[in-house]
């Protein structure tokens, strides 16, 4: 019998530690990374004592396409740059990020590649690498981890 969560095509989880305590997202088990969808996208340099020069990126996170008064401005170390495909078959180099995302009350460390995803119609995609940790996808079901009316969801943010 496995452990790992049974999951709608789309459900609602959280990035706590970049102050979105609910985004929606979309399952994809078509795609190999996972992408959230990330304005204003700025790469610093920042010096740590010690441990030399990291590279860092800034980027404003908009989780409400309907709502783009919410938004959180992130700060996070860049642990990878990856050419990505697009759903539209465009090739894209991305910075990859990692965060912990918070479903069913349970915390997963992920990586997220930063993409403009407006045209999109969830600002967030978990793809296999962050899937196969702890989920089997079931395509016929939706927010099988619990629902989340839009409402409730934007209070979160107040």
């Amino acid at each position: 019998m496995s452990k790992k969560l049974i999951v709608g095509w789309k459900e609602w989880c959280a990035l706590d530690a970049l102050g979105l305590p609910a985004i929606k997202a979309k399952m994809d088990t078509g795609a190999t990374t996972s992408a959230i969808h990330a304005l204003y996208i700025t790469p610093l340099s920042k010096t740590i004592k010690g441990k030399g020069s990291k590279e860092w990126v800034k980027f404003t996170v908009y989780p409400f396409k309907e709502h783009r008064q919410i938004h959180r401005e992130c700060l996070l170390q860049v642990i990878d740059r990856r050419h990505v495909v697009s759903s539209d078959g465009g090739k894209e180099l991305r910075y990859v990020v990692q965060t912990q995302l918070t479903i069913a009350q349970q915390v997963y460390n992920i990586e997220l590649t930063l993409t403009n995803r407006a045209p999109m119609r969830f600002p967030m995609l978990l793809g296999r690498e962050a899937l196969e940790q702890f989920a089997l996808v079931d395509a016929g079901k939706n927010y099988n981890q619990g629902k989340m009316s839009l409402a409730a969801a934007r209070n979160l943010y107040i």
